[in-house]
């Protein structure tokens, strides 16, 4: 069971984005909250996991492979996001036809084995290399500058990598596993938007997680903030303090008034 969240805010009128997850991982029957669910694609780009932990690193490590080469840029982004999922697809075919058949998906399964297997048989195997997926989800966030008339200014995005490799931009927040639903139901009611102060947007995050430990999600949290600068920073022990206080009192549904400070986040950024 798991859960992470992303969701774009603003800090000091510059654009910001909340990462928040569980430590839960499990094995079998036995489970610990010792599981760190945040890393990187690219310098400036967090990424948080949910499923298969294996299968998340060789994700990763697609899109760690495919930025090295790809610039990022406010046009191009969408499309970069789509390009790595389907290279892993692509990989998981290989896979599974050398597998099974012991012949190379592309060079021969695709142009041969209709012509050399019998219908029955190449038509399952169609089935089932449709059906495989990523046995994981992703939340991937960044800051891309975006031009406006003649200047440009800071962008937040947020994408969600499906299991099934499809992947969407996200307007205001994302979030993925077993508590995404609950959590995602929180997000939607108190109206979380990408326009809202980093104190309202911790505040809601924080909640949506309390929320969705009823689904069995971890109760250690681990929750950063990915800066206009491209570092991400995690809240110290004082914000959090602050953010399970009102949790504790009942969060009412207006928008958090309470005022960011600066001690809220630790002075050095994240090595991710």
């Amino acid at each position: 069971m798991t859960l992470c969240i992303a969701a774009a805010c603003e800090h000091d009128e510059e654009a910001a984005v909340v990462l928040c997850f569980d430590w839960k991982g499990q094995q079998g029957q036995a489970s610990s909250e010792t599981v760190f669910k945040l890393g990187q694609i690219a310098v400036g780009w967090p990424v948080l996991i949910a499923g298969d932990l294996t299968a998340a690193d060789e994700l990763i490590d697609c899109y760690e492979r495919y930025f090295r080469s790809e610039a990022m840029t406010d046009e191009t982004i969408r499309h970069a996001m789509r390009i790595p999922p389907q290279m892993r697809k692509k990989g998981l075919a290989e896979d599974f036809t050398q597998k099974m058949l012991g012949i190379p998906y592309e060079s021969h399964f695709l142009p041969k084995g209709k012509a050399e297997l019998p219908d029955s048989f190449h038509n399952g195997m169609c089935d089932a290399i449709s059906n495989l997926t990523l046995r994981c989800s992703l939340l991937i966030a960044g800051l891309l500058d975006e031009p406006i008339g003649g200047t440009s200014e800071k962008r937040a995005w947020v994408f969600t990598v499906h299991e099934d490799a499809h992947v969407s931009s996200e307007e205001h927040f994302g979030a993925i596993g077993e508590g995404a639903e609950l959590a995602n139901a929180v997000l939607h009611h108190r109206i979380q938007e990408s326009s809202d102060s980093l104190m309202t947007t911790l505040h809601n995050v924080y909640q949506a997680k309390k929320f969705a430990e009823m689904a069995g999600i971890g109760e250690d949290t681990g929750l950063y903030v990915l800066k206009a600068n491209g570092s991400t920073y995690e809240v110290t022990e004082a914000c959090t303090k602050t953010l399970h206080a009102r949790w504790l009192e009942g969060f009412n549904l207006s928008k958090s008034r309470s005022v960011f400070k600066p001690e809220y986040l630790k002075e050095e950024p994240e090595e991710l």
